[in-house]
C-alpha cells in the first residue's frame, strides 16, 4: 500500500470511526487490503459501497427495533442476502414483515426463509404470490 493509503487511513479512522489507537488503523489498513483495496480510487468505491451497507444495516435494525450495532454473523447474514441471493431491500423488509407473529424471530430464522425464497426463484415481491 502506498503512503497516500496510510494517510487515508489514518484519517479515515479517526474522523470517521474516533479511533486513535495504531492497532485499530492496522485493522482498517488490512481490511481494506483483504477487500482488493490497493488505490485511491479502489478506496472511494469501497467506502461508499461500505456506508451503504451500513445504512441497509441501520434501517432493518430499527425495523425490528433492535437498538444496538448488528453483530458480525447478522451482518455477513445480510450481506449474503444482497451479494449472493441478489435480493432487494422489497423483498427483506417482506421477509422481515414475517416476524410480525413469530416470538423473538432471529437472523437464522430471516436467513430460513430467504434461502427457501432464493431455492424457489422468488426474487421480486410478486413472485410470492405464487408461493
Amino acid at each position: 500500500m502506498t503512503t497516500d493509503m496510510m494517510t487515508q487511513a489514518f484519517s479515515y479512522s479517526i474522523n470517521n470511526r474516533k479511533i486513535k489507537k495504531f492497532s485499530s488503523i492496522e485493522k482498517v489498513l488490512k481490511d481494506w487490503f483483504d477487500a482488493g483495496v490497493k488505490n485511491l480510487d479502489t478506496m472511494v468505491e469501497y467506502l461508499e459501497k461500505r456506508n451503504d451497507r451500513f445504512s441497509i444495516y441501520s434501517k432493518i435494525s430499527r425495523y425490528l427495533e433492535i437498538f444496538r450495532p448488528l453483530d458480525e454473523p447478522s451482518m455477513r447474514i445480510i450481506d449474503k442476502w444482497i451479494d449472493e441471493w441478489e435480493f432487494s431491500m422489497e423483498m427483506i423488509m417482506k421477509c422481515l414483515d414475517k416476524s410480525v407473529n413469530t416470538l423473538n424471530p432471529s437472523f437464522t430464522y430471516f436467513d430460513s426463509i430467504m434461502k427457501s425464497w432464493n431455492e424457489k426463484g422468488f426474487k421480486t415481491v410478486e413472485d410470492l404470490k405464487n408461493d
